[in-house]
């Protein structure tokens, strides 16, 4: 099996909701990518592609809620 095909397969089973609650735990106990993909057994690169997914996201609903703030004051 070559590489990337094993990747694949590695990333492709690794459950959604796992991966959620480990970016959780990331945030609450402030554990670094690397411990919270040891902890639960999820390969780190798909750990920190999520995380960063989820605080863009969190950035832009920030400025989003910041922009609507804004033009209600005005």
């Amino acid at each position: 099996m070559s590489l990337q095909l094993q990747k694949y397969t590695e990333t492709s089973l690794v459950d959604k909701q796992l991966i959620q609650k480990a970016i959780e735990y990331m945030l609450v106990y402030n554990l670094s990518v690397r411990q919270c993909a040891q902890l639960f057994k999820i390969p780190k690169s798909t750990l920190h592609r999520n995380f960063q997914k989820r605080k863009l996201q969190d950035d832009e609903n920030q400025y989003k809620l910041l922009i609507d703030q804004l033009t209600t004051l005005l």
